[in-house]
């Protein structure tokens, strides 16, 4: 398997908006940090639209965030991973499933971040050079249709995020996880916090399973007719005490409902 590792021109397009909730916080996922919470190993191959994104640190590169490869020069994030963050610093890694074995942006206008309610959640990645598509490397289509009806599918995070037990897995990991509607999705966060969704967002919900810190840019990856197609950006998740809570619902950037701007913005 070869893999690829490569800079960015980046246009961080993010789109993100800041609106004050009660404690505990919502967890940014991309803060340095990631969960898959329950998971399990990926087969090499099996999401070859995943990408691994990582910052310079000194000389050192580390994981941040998870990407997603949407043509051989284009990839997703979520914009709370890159803001702030100078373009030399990043780059992404295609191919890769194993993180032991390896070779070594542009915000939406409206985008924000903070330890507070996060909307908007999304960038697109300008890649130096176009990736060439193989086995394990190759873009992904995305669910454009906005008005589509996603409540009852079961579809797949993926990320190389900590586990439960606070460890940074050394293969891709994924977890099925139940779509729900955002009126039940804020019915549920209005249990315990003062929390509610807005179009742009998909919320998934299954107990004990979900995504957490640093899973963030990663796909949601929905099936139809045996194909793959995606349809979020991991964004955020409830979290006490610096731990995520899988009682309640993941929130991803809904991809369809910013279909118009990333066709403006992938030329």
């Amino acid at each position: 398997m070869k893999l690829i590792a490569c800079s960015l021109v980046l246009f961080v397009w993010s789109i993100w908006n800041r609106h004050a909730i009660s404690k505990p916080v919502i967890g940014a996922l991309g803060s340095n940090e990631a969960f898959v919470l329950d998971g399990e190993d990926v087969i090499p191959g099996e999401f070859p639209h995943q990408l691994l994104l990582e910052r310079r640190n000194l000389n050192k590169w580390g994981l941040i965030c998870g990407a997603v490869l949407i043509s051989n020069v284009y990839a997703l994030t979520a914009a709370h991973c890159v803001e702030n963050t100078e373009v030399k610093r990043l780059r992404v890694v295609a191919g890769l499933h194993d993180v032991t074995n390896r070779n070594v942006s542009q915000h939406h206008p409206d985008f924000n971040e903070g330890p507070e309610f996060l909307t908007n959640d999304l960038a697109i990645l300008t890649l130096s050079d176009g990736l060439i598509v193989n086995d394990y490397v190759q873009p992904i289509q995305w669910i454009s249709q906005e008005n589509i009806t996603l409540d009852g599918y079961s579809c797949t995070i993926s990320g190389w995020g900590k586990d439960e037990s606070t460890n940074h897995p050394e293969v891709l990991q994924k977890v099925s996880i139940s779509l729900i509607s955002n009126q039940r999705c804020d019915d549920i966060l209005s249990i315990f916090y003062n929390v509610k969704t807005y179009p742009g967002h998909l919320c998934g919900y299954e107990p004990v399973k979900g995504s957490c810190k640093g899973d963030s840019g990663g796909p949601l990856t929905c099936y139809y007719k045996e194909k793959a197609y995606l349809a979020g950006i991991t964004s955020w998740n409830i979290m006490g005490d610096g731990v995520c809570n899988a009682t309640f619902p993941s929130v991803f950037a809904r991809i369809s409902y910013f279909n118009k701007w990333i066709v403006e913005n992938t030329p």
